[in-house]
């Protein structure tokens, strides 16, 4: 199959992607180097720096090609302080790359598989939560939630008009071992924690919040 992968170069993709290639699978990635730098090493994918906001960038990642599948992995990670701090840049970030790559690449397009958050239970007062759970609870308080939720709705309305398949996961916490910690409360927890017990040896640990 012909894969297309966004947010190529990010420390999921860098785990997915070897997967996808040992299967024998044809993968090409872009990514926006603005959080990562571009690294040159060898890349046993095609490999295109493009921005997912510029429609005419995305109309040409499709201009001519067709994929099989579309892991849509690109995001901007802004962490437990972040995501408080830069509300609207969230908004932006989740729907309009969505909407640019179901919008211009919907007949090019078979399956749609998009990385969302459990942040879209965080009203949910249902434990455990179930699958169908972030329907019913009460709306999210968050941008970061709300933008989560209002993805996977322009997603699901996307199959409805125009038939496109999808997967949605919402994965908790994840951790490899690409990611590099950033600013406190700018990164992922794991690599937060880590990075005061392991590297700054903090005793007692900062923890944010009570």
């Amino acid at each position: 199959m012909r894969i297309l992968v966004t947010g190529c170069e990010g420390p999921l993709a860098q785990i997915i992607i070897p997967y996808l290639l040992k299967a024998g699978h044809e993968v090409c990635g872009y990514d926006n180097p603005s959080r990562h730098g571009y690294v040159k090493k060898k890349r046993d994918y095609s490999f295109g720096i493009t921005d997912l906001y510029d429609t005419k960038a995305v109309k040409a990642i499709f201009a001519g090609q067709k994929f099989d599948v579309v892991f849509h992995l690109a995001a901007l990670v802004y962490g437990i302080v972040g995501f408080h701090a830069k509300p609207a840049d969230i908004i932006v970030d989740s729907t309009l790359t969505t909407i640019n790559l179901l919008n211009l690449g919907r007949e090019a397009i078979g399956k749609f598989v998009y990385l969302s958050s459990p942040v879209v239970y965080e009203r949910c007062t249902n434990f455990p939560h179930k699958e169908e759970d972030a329907d019913s609870a009460p709306m999210m308080s968050t941008s970061y939630g709300v933008s989560k939720y209002a993805t996977e709705k322009i997603i699901r309305s996307f199959h409805d008009q125009y038939n496109i398949a999808y997967v949605i996961w919402r994965p908790f916490n994840v951790i490899t071992p690409f990611e590099a910690p950033k600013e406190e409360g700018y990164s992922h927890v794991f690599s937060d924690m880590i990075d005061k017990i392991l590297t700054q040896k903090q005793n007692p640990v900062n923890v944010l919040g009570d």
